[in-house]
């Protein structure tokens, strides 16, 4: 499984900042996959987005299954 999430910020974070501002919204994806957010199956991928327009995150999730 892997997470991206985007945040679109009028002004950016450094790393750990943004990491840390995401920690709630991680917790509840995982909680609502019914999985730990710590399992090491799941890459969290986080990115910043400077703009002028509206503030917000988006996700996306991509879950890949194993090939028999």
């Amino acid at each position: 499984i892997c997470e991206e999430l985007v945040s679109f910020r009028r002004r950016l974070c450094d790393d750990d900042n943004d990491c840390a501002g995401q920690k709630p919204l991680r917790d509840t994806i995982a909680a609502t996959l019914g999985i730990d957010d710590g399992d090491p199956n799941i890459r969290w991928d986080y990115t910043q987005v400077l703009t002028k327009g509206a503030t917000g995150t988006l996700v996306k999730v991509t879950i890949y299954q194993s090939q028999p």
